[in-house]
């Protein structure tokens, strides 16, 4: 089984090749892209379990305590 980061990753890498995104954060929830945005969301915005895949893969994981 892949790890849910590397996979969300891999998607985020994929939509940016499919749609020439560049900049940007790709958002994954669940396993399935979900949306783009210029610039990461406030937290309390998210979906719990939802990643944020910047540009150069740096990954921010969403939850709420």
């Amino acid at each position: 089984m892949q790890d849910p980061l590397q996979h969300a990753r891999e998607l985020a890498r994929h939509w940016r090749e499919a749609k020439g995104g560049d900049g940007g954060i790709v958002l994954i929830l669940d396993g399935m892209f979900v949306g783009h945005a210029p610039e990461l969301p406030p937290a309390a915005l998210w979906v719990p379990g939802c990643f944020a895949i910047a540009r150069d893969g740096h990954a921010r994981y969403i939850h709420h305590d």
